[in-house]
């Protein structure tokens, strides 16, 4: 397949990249400084794209299959990448024809009474440090839902993530805000495995699906 991938060169997105091109996927590395990128192969071009910017980010998607994306934004105030970027890759992706879109989020990004995460995600880390970043995660969502049923999207919500190598332990999924007994944290390489295993099923599209590993 022919993947654009947004914000390869962060730290998850780098998993993605290099786990993509180890596949045999065709990879469009659509990033901010195209310099961080190290990695070469026959496989990947990398191009400077804005995720703020329709007209770019279609340029970029032109002959693509799906798009994935592992934007962050870290612990930030006033937060709205997540809300605004998603309204130009969801018509970047209408205008070239693509329906599999597969975007990163987080545990807890949706406040839910009726589906309390961890009580670090929703005592300590939503008041204190990561709450702008969760809740325009899940305006993010709330649009994908809204406005975009005609696409087959994908949100992908892991726990805290590690760096390391990827792991052979089993992948656990549920469609809520965590997984329950799930430990909170998991390698960032396992979630790239999971991200590029979505492009082989329909299971999850259209659904916000938590992770986490046994």
């Amino acid at each position: 397949m022919k993947l654009a991938l947004i914000a390869a060169s962060g730290r998850t997105g780098m998993h993605v990249l290099e786990q993509a091109l180890e596949e045999g996927h065709e990879v469009i590395a659509i990033v901010r400084t195209p310099s961080k990128i190290t990695v070469q192969h026959d496989n990947l071009k990398v191009v400077t794209g804005d995720v703020l910017s329709t007209e770019s980010l279609k340029e970029h998607f032109e002959g693509c299959d799906a798009v994935m994306s592992c934007l962050g934004a870290g612990a930030l105030r006033n937060v709205t990448i997540y809300s605004e970027s998603i309204k130009h890759i969801v018509q970047a992706a209408r205008e070239n024809s693509i329906k599999k879109l597969i975007i990163m989020t987080s545990w807890g990004s949706f406040s839910d009474p009726n589906d309390r995460g961890p009580f670090l995600i929703e005592w300590i880390l939503r008041p204190l440090v990561l709450g702008s970043v969760l809740d325009n995660m899940s305006v993010m969502e709330t649009y994908l839902k809204n406005e975009a049923q005609d696409l087959d999207f994908i949100t992908v919500r892991p726990p805290g993530l590690k760096d390391g190598p990827k792991t052979d332990k089993e992948i656990l999924h549920e469609e809520r805000n965590f997984v329950g007994g799930a430990p909170g944290t998991m390698m960032r390489a396992d979630v790239a495995r999971f991200m590029l295993q979505c492009l082989k099923t329909d299971e999850f599209n259209k659904k916000w699906i938590a992770i986490g590993t046994k």
